[in-house]
């Protein structure tokens, strides 16, 4: 039997029960005892991932909670087709299944586990029949499973309990809950329950509830019994973590004791975890649960931690489209936003966060702690404003987004409000800033020879300026300096500022292409290809000697990814590429494939409501310019832009269409040009794919799903393209199959 994925992802649904009529009112808690039990048997499983039964409200196939349910049966419809697309699509389940018990005391008890499969069309059944030992039953169903599915045993076997001693302990759920709710002392049903089922009983008993005293004490009693529990022991480890008594180690040692289990790995990070082993276990925490949000907004916040802003925003984009009613979602995407440095593109994010939040506020469907996150969102357009130096405009919309200082509520806003009235940093900041969003190099040098540039955005705007005023070798000397304050180390933009520099002042090419290397490797989410192709060809005006130096060098010391990595950038940008050995000899060229123009058929057919002539207009675009010169090459990236159809609001489907055909025609041309001698219009064709995906990022408007439904199925030969390519990093090549995404996501398909 082929090996199985691992995790091997599964959901336990609410069971199908047959319960006597007295008992009809504990079904709800039949479904969280079994959850719990479930829960303790898979837990330490080595394969199989099993979402927390706690966070999990059971439900039917008729969209009824358990609870609330009047029929005991499960009706096949389309709701519970719905929930199984959701669990297998979204979700990325290997397998759902369930139980139907048969628990009335007037017949025998029988057990089985229905199961699905993706793509299954029958589900599979293991039944177990006899008793009175329930234990046993369910033990045989999940046995017969996981023999079924070549799964090795669980470690954790279910404890041993009949018929009755589990309706029992369901019935004192029920009667716990009854107390509850008129004031009674929930403590005497936990604390007099005994037995085998103790620990599930009080797993299934505090599910979603707050943690107090009771629970600690409950869940010690179920560490007495259980030992080696992770739910139990993770509880324990929260507790004393609460009174600062916790060691990470321990979360460490219950991660690895159930390897498949996410929320031990949802715990580590922060204090005692490095920002690189957060981001580890976030993952894990994600490929365990993707339906899990906070597992992925953990991520994200790890991606943050780490520079990796642009993955931590689309990360908290997807979620607000998950849950639009998350306040705190849409502070954490500008803020995400505003840490990638691109002003612009926080500014317009602030604005429309902002106006997000007050539409929702004002229909009741925004979650909100009193309306604090409100005003923390209308703060950010300030801040917004702050960023591009207009300082007069931030602070006056800082004080009508929060007020007077009441020494409690946004204390963080209040005190950067603070800095701007007074302090001369701020102001020289602001005036530095102003003058590079006005156009005056001169007013930027001057600003920050007032005020410590304190980000990598004005780390590049300084440097800018200077090269800008005709001073390179200034420039270079400034973006040492920088470096040196560690402004232009961990982020792109102050790194590709620093090669500008280091190409325009004459330095040698390898200085610069050390840094430009770094940030290609480090920055794998960030939209940088524009740019570092326009520096690429800024390069190009140095010798062919200089290149081959630095393959040649990336050689020597062993680093044959650099090495190819150059070597594609020589071949793309400088002409005699195609002669020079060490280029030659680092691209490692396998046999030529030539790009196959029928391979975009499928996507110009998905095309509804466009001419066929401006389709076809771009296919002659690319058969009219083959010569493999520069100049070919740079009209190449220029002309195409002026061909589009007007972005309005009759043209932008007809628009985006075109796009869409340009960066298919440029990209599958340009990773066939990759395994092909080395030619400059390789490189125009990088450059024009980036530019047209860049396009489509930024059209206006959302073209209708008909209009791109073939971005979602590129052609046979497209995709071979894309995957002989996907070896060498040039631009796009590297992440040819996440720009695609990118791209279909923009545009809606």
């Amino acid at each position: 039997m082929p090996q199985l994925p691992r995790p091997y992802r599964v959901i336990l649904l609410a069971p199908v029960l047959e319960l006597s009529p007295q008992d009809r009112v504990v079904n709800g808690r039949v479904a969280d005892l079994l959850g719990a039990l479930v829960g303790n048997f898979l837990v330490r499983h080595p394969t199989v991932a099993l979402p927390d039964p706690d966070m999990q409200h059971f439900h039917d196939g008729l969209g009824n909670a358990v609870a609330e349910r009047k029929l005991f049966n499960r009706t096949v419809g389309d709701f519970f087709q719905n929930i199984l697309g959701q669990e297998f699509g979204g979700n990325r389940r290997d397998e759902v299944f369930w139980l139907e018990l048969a628990l009335d005391p007037q017949r025998a008890p029988t057990a089985k586990l229905v199961t699905l499969r993706a793509g299954q069309q029958q589900p599979d059944a293991f039944a177990a029949i006899g008793g009175p030992m329930l234990s046993q039953m369910l033990q045989h169903c999940f046995d017969q499973w996981m023999q079924a599915r070549g799964l090795p045993p669980s470690p954790d076997p279910f404890p041993q309990f009949a018929v009755q001693d589990f309706m029992n302990a369901a019935r004192v759920l029920v009667q716990s809950d009854q107390g509850n709710e008129t004031g009674g002392d929930m403590a005497r049903f936990f604390d007099s329950f005994q037995g085998p089922l103790f620990p599930a009983f009080v797993r299934a008993g505090w599910k979603m509830m707050i943690m107090n005293d009771l629970h600690r004490r409950l869940n010690a009693r179920s560490l007495q019994q259980m030992p080696h529990s992770p739910p139990a022991r993770r509880i324990d480890w929260l507790y004393r973590s609460n009174e600062g008594k916790a060691d990470i180690a321990e979360m460490k040692q219950i991660s690895q004791s159930a390897p498949n289990w996410s929320f031990p790995y949802m715990a580590l990070r922060g204090k005692g975890v490095s920002d690189d082993e957060a981001v580890r276990n976030q993952f894990m925490a994600v490929a365990l649960t993707p339906s899990n949000d906070g597992a992925w907004m953990n991520l994200a916040h790890a991606f943050d931690k780490t520079g990796r802003y642009d993955a931590a925003y689309r990360i908290a984009d997807r979620m607000i489209d998950n849950d639009p009613a998350d306040a705190g979602l849409y502070l954490s995407a500008v803020g995400f936003m505003r840490g990638a440095e691109r002003e612009g593109d926080t500014f317009r994010e602030a604005v429309m966060r902002h106006r997000m939040m007050m539409r929702q506020a004002q229909e009741g469907s925004l979650n909100v702690e009193g309306f604090t996150q409100v005003q923390a969102g209308e703060f950010y357009v300030a801040i917004a404003h702050y960023d591009v130096g207009r300082i007069d405009e931030a602070i006056a919309l800082g004080e009508k987004a929060i007020g007077e200082d009441d020494g409690q509520r946004l204390q963080w806003q209040q005190k950067q409000l603070k800095e701007w009235r007074s302090s001369p940093q701020a102001l020289g900041l602001g005036y530095a800033r102003e003058g590079h969003f006005r156009g005056d190099p001169a007013r930027v040098v001057e600003g920050y020879g007032r005020a410590q540039p304190d980000c990598a955005g004005d780390a590049a705007r300084l440097v800018d300026a200077h090269v800008a005023l005709g001073d390179e070798q200034v420039a270079a000397i400034a973006f040492a300096h920088m470096h040196a304050l560690k402004h232009t180390v961990w982020h792109p933009v102050g790194r590709l500022a620093g090669v500008r520099a280091l190409i325009a002042g004459g330095e040698p090419l390898h200085t610069a292409f050390d840094h430009l290397q770094t940030v290609l490797l480090r920055e794998r989410d960030a939209p940088i290809e524009i740019e570092v192709d326009r520096l690429l060809r800024l390069a190009a005006t140095r010798p062919l000697a200089e290149w081959e130096g630095f393959v040649q060098v990336r050689e020597q010391s062993g680093a044959g990814r650099l090495a190819r990595m150059a070597a594609r950038d020589t071949a793309d940008f400088v002409p005699g590429a195609e002669r020079s050995q060490p280029v030659l000899r680092a691209l490692r060229l396998g046999t030529a494939a030539p790009f196959d123009p029928s391979s975009v058929a499928a996507l110009k057919a998905s095309f509804e409501g466009v001419p066929p002539e401006r389709l076809t207009a771009v296919d002659q675009y690319f058969a009219a310019r083959t010569e493999p010169t520069l100049a070919v090459a740079d009209a190449l990236c220029i002309d195409w832009a002026r061909a589009l159809a007007p972005d309005d609001e009759q043209g932008a489907p007809v628009r985006m269409a075109e796009m869409l055909l340009y960066f298919a025609h440029a990209l599958g041309r340009y990773l066939a040009a990759t395994r092909q001698a080395p030619s400059v219009l390789a490189g125009g064709y990088r450059r024009l794919a980036n530019l047209a995906l860049s396009a489509i990022a930024n059209g206006s408007g959302r073209c209708a799903a008909a209009t791109c439904a073939g971005c979602s199925r590129p052609s046979r030969p497209t995709r071979r393209a894309w995957t002989r390519g996907s070896s060498s990093r040039g631009c796009c090549a590297s992440s040819a199959s996440g720009a695609w995404r990118r791209a279909r996501a923009t545009c809606g398909a």
